[in-house]
C-alpha cells in the first residue's frame, strides 16, 4: 500500500499544471529545449517512450531503466546560425536492485555543451565614428546531468519505472556575462506487453540570473508512446508518437523505425507544428554491430538550414544492444 501510495504521489507531482508557475517573461537556458537524441530526431523527435541507451535520457530518464548494458555515446549535432551542440553521455546498469528490488537499476550522467559561434562588436568613439571591431564568442552553453532509474512497481499487465536525473547549468554571453543554475527532471515508463508509454517533465529548478532579474528554466512535459511490429523474420518496426508541451503550447512529434536483423535501420518523422519553423520532416539512419553503433538524423527547417546530427556509441559487454 505504501508502494502504490509513493507511486501515485509522484504520478501526482510530474503531471502537475507547469502553466501555474510560469513567469510572463521569458525563458532562460533556452539551449535546454534542443533535444538531443540522435535515434530519436530520426524519428520526428519522438523520445518519450522509447529506449535508446545514454542518449534517450534527456526525453525520458526513467527509460535507462530497460539499459541491458553499459554504453557510451558522443554526438554532434550542426544548429543554425553557426552554432553547435555537443553531447557526451554514459549509461550503467548496476547489480542493486532498488528500492523495490525489482531490477532495472542504471546509473548515467552526461555532458551537453552549445557553442554559439562568434559576433563582431563595433566600438565607437564619442563622435559616432568607429573606433575599433572586436570578434567575440557569441555565447557557450554547458548542463553536466547526473541521474538514476529503476524498476519501480510490477504489476499483472506491465513494469512501471520512475527515472530522476540533476543538472548543473552554467551559461555565457559574449564572454562578459555568466549565470549559473541548478535544475532537475523527472520520469516516469510503463511497460504494458509490447505497448510503452512514457511520462517525463524536464527542466525544473532554479532561475538563470544574469545580473538582477533572473528567467526560469523552459520547462517541458513529454507525452509518449510507442510499439514494435514483427513484421517478418528478417524485419521490424516501431512506431513513436509524442505530445510534447514547451514554450506554452502543445507539439505533436510522429515517428517511425525500420529495423532489419542485420542490425542496420530506417528512420522517418515529422514535427507537427504549422505555427512553427521547427515544423517538418526528419529522416535517419542507424547501424549496430556487437560493440559499436551510428546513428545519423536530418532536420528539415523550411527556409532556414537543415539539421545534421551524427552519434557515435559503443557498448561495455559482449551481447549486442538491446533497444525496444
Amino acid at each position: 500500500m505504501k508502494t502504490s501510495l509513493t507511486f501515485l504521489t509522484f504520478l501526482t507531482f510530474l503531471t502537475f499544471p507547469l502553466s501555474a508557475k510560469e513567469s510572463a517573461g521569458t525563458y532562460g537556458a533556452a539551449f535546454l529545449l534542443i533535444p538531443t537524441g540522435v535515434r530519436s530526431m530520426g524519428m520526428g523527435d519522438a523520445g518519450a517512450a522509447l529506449v535508446s541507451g545514454s542518449n534517450g535520457a534527456v526525453y525520458n530518464p526513467a527509460g535507462l531503466s530497460r539499459s541491458r548494458q553499459a554504453d557510451g555515446a558522443f554526438s554532434y549535432q550542426d544548429l543554425l546560425a553557426d552554432s553547435s551542440l555537443n553531447f557526451l553521455g554514459y549509461a550503467h546498469p548496476i547489480k542493486f536492485k532498488g528500492l523495490n528490488e525489482l531490477g532495472g537499476v542504471t546509473l548515467f550522467g552526461n555532458l551537453r555543451y552549445v557553442d554559439h559561434g562568434k559576433i563582431e562588436v563595433n566600438y565607437l568613439k564619442a563622435d559616432g565614428s568607429l573606433d575599433r571591431t572586436e570578434t567575440l564568442k557569441a555565447g557557450q552553453d554547458l548542463a553536466l546531468s547526473a541521474g538514476y532509474a529503476e524498476n519501480f512497481i510490477k504489476t499483472y499487465n506491465g513494469t512501471h519505472s520512475l527515472g530522476v536525473s540533476f543538472q548543473m547549468i552554467h551559461t555565457s554571453l559574449a564572454g562578459q556575462y555568466d549565470a549559473q543554475a541548478l535544475g532537475f527532471s523527472l520520469g516516469y515508463m510503463g511497460n504494458f506487453n509490447k505497448l510503452s508509454l512514457g511520462l517525463s517533465v524536464a527542466n525544473l529548478g532554479s532561475k538563470i540570473k544574469y545580473i538582477e532579474v533572473g528567467d526560469p528554466q523552459p520547462p517541458v512535459i513529454r507525452l509518449g508512446m510507442a510499439r514494435p511490429f514483427s513484421m517478418s523474420t528478417y524485419l521490424g518496426v516501431i512506431t513513436a508518437y509524442d505530445l510534447v508541451y514547451e514554450e506554452r503550447s502543445l507539439h505533436h512529434r510522429l515517428g517511425l523505425e525500420a529495423r532489419l536483423n542485420s542490425g542496420l535501420a530506417f528512420r522517418g518523422g515529422w514535427r507537427l507544428e504549422p505555427e512553427s519553423f521547427r515544423g517538418g520532416p526528419t529522416a535517419g539512419f542507424g547501424f549496430e554491430s556487437e560493440r559499436f553503433f551510428l546513428d545519423y538524423a536530418f532536420g528539415w527547417y523550411g527556409d532556414l538550414e537543415a539539421t545534421h546530427r551524427v552519434l557515435l556509441g559503443m557498448t561495455f559487454s559482449r551481447f549486442p544492444f538491446q533497444r525496444q
